[in-house]
């Protein structure tokens, strides 16, 4: 912003002269949210001087700018970026993801960018926009005092929960306040990594794109649960809240407000765990979105000093327009899309396949598979193959997991028990993308640099968490570039049996031949850019 007073989705621009640092990323497609609103206040007082000086530096047409402008009016500067995930993302759903199909409405300012020409609602309004302006000061209010404040977000499915979070989290950050946190608990469509774990985020800039465009590569305070949903084992999701939950209380500055984003199960097992929630995060205020057609969640307060606590207000759920993308297996599938478009050499998904993997030894690593039901030790290469994993840290491997390696051979790696284990703290994802039974390595595809790698020794996969199918079938390659070799012994016989039933995941066969181990182009030449972890 280069004058007036400008606010977008709760932030408030700081105006001030063009610098290359001020820009913030934004990216709001019209297949997945509500446009970014950027609303000019009728207080800003209209500064002739300030404006052209500001005006100069960039545009030799001040003149026919200023003639525009009025007072209340702002001045906003964008510039495109075309990123990978942008590139990747318009591939694969065409046009129509970032821009509406009635272009009447709409002034195109770019090929991913169009101004609306109609009056589009805001995002709250009535009772909801009360509420939060209310909760927003008392949280506010808290801070000021030097006080730590934990306020939960609560709603049924699709009622506008994790919006609001980031609308809440913007609207605290400025440059005298302490960061706000969020506490992302919901482990199929996270805020800003991919589906399967839960998340602290310390936030130091302005959430106003939409999650796909807002995955961070390298993670940190995220734990693996390995699962789309929660119904399953609630025992091990509250062990992860219990340890971030320590770890805002230890790394937070003493003032820190921390933001709950909770998962969109209000009933049942749901209001259960809701009520665990409560108790162990012990809120000092809850906003829960009412739901006129669904379920909704009673929150019981406690009188503390004759107030309640905790302090709860409401608002009304937030109905998506029919055209944006609203099932859950899409929005899961944009996000790991926009984890690994990271890693393509160029902006397009074709490009996967050349992106270099690292490579680890079987011996270096502990495998954690999530199945519906078990599997025979020799099929363990195949459930791992071609298979998207989060790369974890185990803190140590204990004497007894030690043991457990695969058929008692010290080259294998360990094979982790799902219910037996300490939560694992993730770093990233990646694709295993070959499996070398010969020299007993795994070939992983990942976009975190070698010097994020170092702590890793664990694979985990979770259930029903895979790479999207595109990345596998678009490859511009006479045949999938995920291979392995085959040896002789009946033992490598045996494993290599049971990687034939990559067919069942439709999957294109890869070649098993040793004469046909190298395709188009080598899948790890030359040997000196593939490097251990």
């Amino acid at each position: 912003v280069l004058f007036g007073k400008v606010i977008s989705r709760g932030y408030e621009f700081e105006p001030g002269a063009y610098a290359e640092e001020r820009f913030i990323k934004i990216a709001a497609p019209y297949s997945i949210g509500p446009p970014a609103q950027f609303v000019s206040f009728q207080d800003n007082l209209f500064n002739l001087h300030r404006v052209k000086w500001r005006l100069k530096e960039l545009t030799n047409a001040v003149d026919s700018i200023l003639k525009e402008f009025e007072n209340g009016d702002s001045v906003l500067l964008f510039r495109f970026n075309f990123s990978k995930i942008c590139a990747c993302l318009r591939e694969l759903h065409g046009q129509i993801f970032f821009l509406p199909s009635n272009y009447n409405e709409c002034y195109s300012v770019g090929p991913l960018c169009s101004a609306l020409q109609i009056r589009y609602p805001p995002l709250y309004n009535g009772r909801t926009a009360d509420s939060i302006s209310q909760l927003t000061e008392q949280i506010l209010n808290k801070s000021r005092k030097g006080k730590r404040n934990i306020t939960m977000v609560i709603g049924n499915k699709n009622t506008g929960k994790s919006m609001l979070t980031r609308v809440l989290a913007n609207s605290l950050l400025g440059k005298d306040r302490p960061p706000p946190y969020i506490l992302d608990c919901d482990v199929g469509q996270p805020e800003m990594n991919p589906p399967g774990s839960v998340s602290l985020l310390k936030v130091t800039s302005p959430l106003l794109g939409a999650p796909p465009f807002q995955q961070r590569i390298l993670l940190s305070d995220t734990y693996f649960y390995g699962r789309i949903c929660i119904n399953d084992d609630l025992s091990s999701y509250l062990v992860i809240l219990r340890k971030l939950l320590g770890c805002f209380l230890s790394d937070s500055l003493s003032s820190s407000p921390l933001l709950i984003n909770t998962c969109g199960w209000v009933e049942g097992k749901g209001a259960s765990l809701l009520d665990e929630m409560l108790k162990l995060f012990d809120p000092d205020f809850v906003f829960t979105f009412v739901d006129s057609t669904g379920s909704n969640y009673m929150v019981k307060q406690s009188a503390m000093d004759g107030n309640a606590k905790p302090l709860v207000f409401y608002g009304d759920a937030i109905e998506k327009p029919m055209h944006m993308i609203s099932s859950s297996s899409s929005l899961r599938s944009l996000r790991i899309t926009a984890y690994m478009a990271q890693l393509c050499p160029i902006p397009t998904v074709k490009s996967f396949a050349d992106a270099i993997p690292f490579s680890v030894s079987f011996r270096d690593v502990a495998v954690l598979i999530h199945t519906n039901e078990p599997f025979p030790s020799n099929h363990i290469f195949a459930v791992l193959n071609c298979t998207f994993v989060a790369l974890c840290v185990h803190n140590s491997i204990n004497q007894l997991e030690e043991g457990r390696r695969l058929f008692g051979d010290q080259d294998m790696p360990i094979l982790l028990n799902p219910d037996k284990v300490d939560a694992l703290r993730v770093v990233g994802y990646g694709f295993i993308r070959a499996v070398d039974l010969e020299q007993r390595i795994f070939f992983i595809s990942t976009p975190l640099e070698l010097s994020d790698l170092q702590e890793v020794n664990v694979l985990a996969r979770g259930l029903n968490i895979d790479l999207p199918q595109f990345f596998l079938v678009s490859q511009g390659r006479s045949a999938i570039p995920y291979v392995v070799r085959e040896r002789s012994s009946s033992f490598h016989t045996e494993l290599f049996r049971e990687l034939k039933i990559k067919s069942v995941f439709h999957r294109k066969r890869f070649l098993r031949m040793q004469s046909q181990f190298m395709v188009k182009k080598p899948m790890y030449e030359p040997m000196h850019h593939v490097v251990n972890i």
